[in-house]
């Protein structure tokens, strides 16, 4: 066991004694999804141990979202009212604190995510997306706008979807196009595409 500032991290071997139950390839799986985890250092990350919690209490089904959730918490951590990880019982409790205004200490953080919600509501999509494919049953948008994003993601709980912050939409649309699949007969079900790209489907 090491100190890192005022957070004690423990050893390898040390944590994973205490979860007999996840096997040693599924153990690295989960704490390498701690962006605060170094490869080269004996020791999980930060968040690594509540990684592993919220594993065996079955209560981490997006693997996929983690890692981009936790560098969120990371990068806005100094603004939280509340930063200690631990009170949080799901990586969605995580970013609904995160897209919360009111989870914020300065007035000016606050007024910023409160500009974003409100660019979200009046986006228009017809100018704002490029409607890639459409059928009897899906529709598939390309996104021009960050706001346009935020408008078609709404009501799921993908990174590029935040109204917290634009970074996550900035990086993948940056890297290629975005493609957003919507169910017609049933508009919740909603598939996010980036596979030609990045590899990334959620």
């Amino acid at each position: 066991m090491w100190c890192y500032g005022r957070i004690f991290l423990e050893g390898i071997k040390e944590v994973q004694a205490q979860y007999p139950k996840i096997d040693e390839q599924t153990f690295m799986k989960l704490i390498k999804l701690d962006p605060t985890y170094k490869p080269n250092v004996d020791s999980v990350g930060t968040y690594g141990k509540w990684i592993l919690n919220l594993f065996n209490k079955g209560n981490l089904k997006n693997l996929g979202h983690v890692t981009d959730v936790l560098n969120r918490f990371e990068d806005s951590k100094k603004q939280l009212i509340n930063k200690d990880i631990r009170k949080y019982k799901s990586i969605e409790e995580v970013e609904s604190m995160l897209n919360d205004e009111n989870s914020y200490k300065e007035t000016t953080h606050r007024q910023d995510v409160r500009e974003r919600q409100k660019q979200r509501k009046e986006s228009d999509i017809e100018k704002e997306a490029d409607k890639f494919y459409e059928d009897s049953k899906w529709v598939v948008y390309v996104p021009k706008t960050y706001s346009a994003s935020c408008k078609l993601w709404q009501g799921t709980k993908w990174c590029t979807a935040t109204t917290e912050t634009s970074d996550y939409y900035d990086r993948y649309s940056g890297d290629g196009k975005l493609y957003i699949i919507i169910n017609k007969q049933n508009p919740q079900e909603k598939y996010q595409f980036h596979l030609f790209e990045s590899s990334v489907i959620y």
